[in-house]
């Protein structure tokens, strides 16, 4: 069966500022689809902690999905946590 892992990229998330709804709806769908969800976590705006999440998380699983990383910070450290990690396969940003 084919495998999945949700990472959640804010720290207004991360602290319970901001309720997460998108892994609510992602996982669903993932179900729906009959993908089965490994893991989801939640990561603040740390781009070597994305990296790291992103990496570790293609480890274990055929499809990794992040969403979130769209508040208020410097720099986009989502975008360049994802560039830090290594791809493989397809990508949709």
């Amino acid at each position: 069966m084919t495998s999945a892992e949700i990472i959640t990229i804010g720290t207004e998330i991360l602290l319970g500022e901001i309720v997460d709804t998108n892994t609510r709806y992602i996982a669903r769908t993932l179900r729906s689809l009959g993908v089965d969800l490994y893991r989801t976590i939640t990561i603040g705006d740390n781009v070597e902690r994305i990296a790291d999440a992103i990496h570790n998380s293609l480890e274990r699983a055929d499809i990794v999905i992040t969403t979130g990383g769209l508040g208020p910070h410097r720099g986009r450290p989502h975008a360049r946590g994802g560039r830090q990690s290594p791809r493989r396969g397809n990508r949709i940003s």
